[in-house]
């Protein structure tokens, strides 16, 4: 199984063509963005995994 980090310069690709099991995406990375590009991979029907990178322990 292989994945795809999501990335917003990614938004305007083809990702019919894109050859992933699924893609990752960090929510912290949208949270203040436009998402419609996000909105558009999840309407897809591709697999979407959330990966919360920004986690402050300290």
């Amino acid at each position: 199984m292989i994945g795809l980090g999501y990335r917003r310069e990614m938004s305007d690709w083809d990702m019919s063509a894109v050859q992933a099991d699924f893609f990752e995406v960090a929510p912290e990375n949208w949270v203040h963005r436009d998402r419609t590009p996000l909105h558009r991979l999840i309407a897809s029907g591709r697999p979407v995994h959330l990966h919360g990178v920004s986690l402050n322990l300290g």
